[in-house]
Formats: C-alpha cells, structure tokens, sequence
C-alpha cells in the first residue's frame, strides 16, 4: 500500500459512442444518454447507501476488520472506507451531469425532436 500508483487514462466505450452522436439518430443518442443517466443515478444511490452503512458500522466485512484493529486505529479505517465511497459518489454524480448535458445538447441541436415526439416515432 505504500507504493504510489500512476493515475491510469479511461477507456470508456459509451463516451467514445457519445463523440460519434452525429451519425446516430437523435432518438438512439438520447436513449443511450438516458440508459447512462440511470445507470448512474442506480449506482450512487447504491454508493451513498454503502457509505451509509460503513459509517454506522453495518457492513459484516468492515466489522470483522475492526475486531482485528486496534482501537484507537478503527476511525481512520472506517473514515477510508467512507472516503473512498464519496469518490465513487462524486464521480456518479458527474455521470449523470454529463448525460444530462448531452440531453440538452441534443434538445438544442434537434428541437423540432422534441421527446414526446421521438416517443410517437420510433422508425423516424
């Protein structure tokens, strides 16, 4: 744990797609961006609730850690663990932002598609 890892570059397939959103029809764009934004709206629901329950000391795996652990060291273990989480939570967060985003790119770029009427024209 103490060697210091180089931040490493992300691939991300959907975000690639998202570049190329041009050549897709407006109502595929906006299904994959709202796929992304429920996604990631599931996901940092699912991250606050981990985080949640580290910090109320409910998780079996962490609570077996703490048997383990000295005292005066289980805050810092746990405040870690929640850290880490509010990462996980932020980055969610900045998803969903960047999904919406692409929503209203969209909303700008097509506005005579508006979503009501994407819905009455799936073949369109």
């Amino acid at each position: 744990m103490d060697e210091v890892e180089e931040p490493r570059r992300e691939r991300d397939p959907q975000r690639l797609k998202a570049a190329c959103f041009e050549w897709a029809s407006p109502e595929a764009a906006r299904a994959q961006l709202e796929t992304r934004v429920r996604f990631h709206e599931d996901a940092q629901a699912s991250y606050e609730k981990q985080r949640e329950d580290i910090l109320a000391r409910r998780v079996p795996p962490l609570l077996a850690r703490l048997e383990r652990t000295p005292a005066s060291e289980q805050d810092a273990v746990v405040e870690f663990k929640a850290f880490a989480y509010r990462g996980l939570i932020a980055r969610a967060r900045a998803e969903v932002e960047w999904a919406r985003e692409g929503l209203r790119l969209l909303d700008r770029l097509h506005p005579d598609r508006s979503e009501g009427e994407a819905a009455e024209q799936p073949g369109a």
